[in-house]
C-alpha cells in the first residue's frame, strides 16, 4: 500500500496537521477513529474524507467553508484513476479556514430528498 499526506482536522484537541498514512480504508478509518466514511469533493483538486456516522455520535465539530463537520476528517486529493492521493495543501493554509465549535455543539442531522 503506497504512503500519502493528508491533512487531518481533528475538532476534539482543535489541531490541523499534516500526516502520512497508507492510502487503503483500513488506514483511513483507524486514524479517523471511525467505521465508514464518506468522502465530499471540495474543489480545486481537495476531497474532504468525513465519519459518515459522525452527525450521529457525541462528537466535537468545526466548520469548514460554511458547513458543519463533526469528527475527525482528512483532506485528500484524487487522481486520474480515480484514487485517494497526497494533497496539495498545507496545515497552514487549512488551519485559517477552520473554526472549531465549543464542546456540546451539535445539529441535528436529518435527510432531504428532491425531485429529479
Amino acid at each position: 500500500m503506497k504512503k500519502i499526506k493528508v491533512i487531518m482536522i481533528n475538532p476534539f484537541d482543535e489541531s490541523v496537521s499534516e500526516v502520512e498514512i497508507e492510502s487503503g480504508l483500513e488506514s483511513i478509518c483507524e486514524t479517523m477513529q471511525c467505521r465508514l466514511i464518506d468522502i465530499r469533493y471540495l474543489g480545486g483538486e481537495v476531497d474532504l474524507i468525513m465519519d459518515d456516522e459522525g452527525r450521529l455520535k457525541d462528537n466535537r465539530w468545526f466548520i469548514l467553508g460554511g458547513e458543519p463537520y463533526a469528527g475527525i476528517c482528512l483532506l485528500t486529493s484524487t487522481d486520474d484513476d480515480g484514487c485517494t492521493t497526497s494533497t496539495n495543501k498545507t496545515s497552514n493554509e487549512i488551519f485559517k479556514l477552520v473554526e472549531f465549535k465549543e464542546e456540546g455543539y451539535a445539529e441535528e442531522p436529518f435527510m432531504e430528498f428532491r425531485p429529479l
